[in-house]
């Protein structure tokens, strides 16, 4: 006696390989949250630069003074890095986003332009201090 039991593979729902395409975002979205990311790292380490400079200022000669020129100029360092991160992510966003093309591709435009205008003006505080 044979049974055959013959499933209805295209009716199951993990059978199908876009069952998640319409729920998770787009992979370009990962480089945004890398982008904003990036962005609160040079936010902060922007602001521990201003407070170093400040003290700085108290700290006229020596060894003390050394050892804050040697952290700042490490500080600067590692927030010019981040620049270039966030520079690379966003690079990534618009290539993504023109691939996609149509909805997608105006939406990852506008994200961009946005966090672009962001890191500039990051850019003139950070080249103003």
């Amino acid at each position: 006696f044979m049974c055959s039991h013959k499933k209805k593979e295209g009716n199951h729902p993990l059978n199908n390989n876009n069952v998640f395409a319409n729920t998770l975002p787009p992979d370009w979205v990962n480089d945004v949250d890398a982008v904003n990311a990036t962005i609160r790292s040079i936010q902060r380490l922007t602001s521990e630069l201003a407070s170093m400079h400040a003290s700085r200022i108290g700290t006229v000669f020596g060894r003390d003074l050394d050892d804050m020129e040697r952290q700042i100029e490490r500080r600067t360092t590692e927030v010019t890095s981040l620049f270039r991160v966030a520079e690379r992510h966003l690079q990534k966003v618009g290539q993504s986003t023109k691939r996609a093309g149509g909805e997608e591709s105006t939406v990852g435009a506008n994200v961009q332009r946005s966090l672009a205008m962001q890191l500039q003006g990051l850019s003139s505080e950070f080249r103003g201090r």
